[in-house]
């Protein structure tokens, strides 16, 4: 085995690995929803994950060239600063909304409804980027509303839905939308001082509205010290680095299907540790979201395929005449 591939092997297991944290995050986040409000925990991931991918952010800065380290002059350092404001928010709705819709919604079930941004980043892109669509985002819509009526809405005599699902779902949608802002804006600036300072922009914004709204007492974060440790250090901070080191030196498609185990190692979890249970409908929901997770990363490629045959028989034909016109030559 080559090292090259050897490599690719290491770099698909840290994303594995990576998954199975996200996953299990979701009943530390669980746990912690019971305690404490959204905006404190939330606070306390974002300061505790930037301060965690900091030394890895330096140690790459300083093994880089001369010539490729990153410079900042005072324009360019405040452009990123606002961009990073911006991006905060959209931030911090994804992340509270789907913290608060914990409080109410099984961890197991969070787990499928957050997977669903895969399907929403290309439905978003169609709306606000009029980026092409292709057939695989339009079923996977479809599969993925099925799924979410299966997962999300109790029968019996009147149709309704659990708040915490319609809030994990919308933290769903604003989780797109940043994944969106990151693709558009990344190409120009240093993608991982974006993050950094992003994250320490959002733990202030949540700190402001935790002492607002919520009033958080020490005793009550002590209380959620390994749920807060565990998802800032390990489920922000080094899933983090474990991403954006392993997707430079891995298929972006499988990078993309290893990451969205995350939905079916966090029901794992939510069903083990917190004997969280499944009706036959919410595995036929689950079972939906998790196919459209997987289809709205699929990319079609019949028409690259036609485009090398039609190139192939081009060739063919002008092979097949070469020989003809240097008979006709040596005539």
């Amino acid at each position: 085995m080559n090292s090259t591939k050897k490599l690719t092997i290491i770099c698909n297991l840290l994303l594995l690995l990576a998954a199975i944290i996200w996953g299990i995050n979701f009943v530390f986040s669980k746990n912690a929803a019971a305690v404490i409000g959204p905006f404190t925990f939330m606070a306390l991931r974002y300061f505790l994950g930037a301060s965690t991918i900091i030394p890895f952010v330096l140690f790459i800065e300083k093994r880089k060239p001369l010539e490729e380290k990153t410079k900042y002059d005072k324009k360019s350092f405040l452009s990123v600063v606002k961009l990073a404001a911006v991006m905060g928010i959209v931030q911090l709705c994804c992340a509270v909304l789907g913290q608060w819709g914990l409080a109410y919604t099984n961890a197991s079930k969070a787990a499928f409804l957050t997977a669903t941004y895969v399907v929403i980043v290309p439905l978003l892109a169609w709306v606000l980027f009029k980026s092409k669509a292709n057939m695989n985002m339009w079923f996977g819509v479809a599969l993925a509303t099925f799924g979410l009526y299966n997962l999300c809405a109790t029968g019996g005599e009147s149709f309704s839905i659990n708040p915490g699902d319609i809030m994990v779902i919308a933290g769903a949608a604003f989780g797109a939308l940043h994944m969106l802002l990151i693709s558009k804006y990344v190409k120009s600036i240093n993608g991982m001082h974006l993050i950094c300072i992003e994250f320490y922009i959002a733990s202030i914004y949540c700190t402001i509205f935790s002492i607002i709204l919520e009033k958080p007492s020490l005793a009550d974060i002590m209380s959620c010290g390994t749920e807060i440790l565990y998802a800032s250090v390990l489920g922000s901070g080094i899933c983090y680095m474990f991403q954006v080191t392993a997707q430079k030196h891995t298929d972006p498609t499988i990078a993309a299907l290893l990451m969205s185990l995350e939905s079916v190692f966090g029901a794992i979890a939510g069903v083990i540790v917190l004997g969280e249970v499944f009706t036959l409908k919410e595995i036929l929901g689950s079972a939906c979201v998790f196919a459209a997770v997987i289809l709205a990363q699929l990319r079609p490629k019949e028409k690259v395929v036609l485009k090398v045959k039609k190139k192939t028989k081009d060739n063919e034909q002008l092979s097949a005449d070469e020989p003809k016109e240097d008979d006709n030559q040596a005539e």
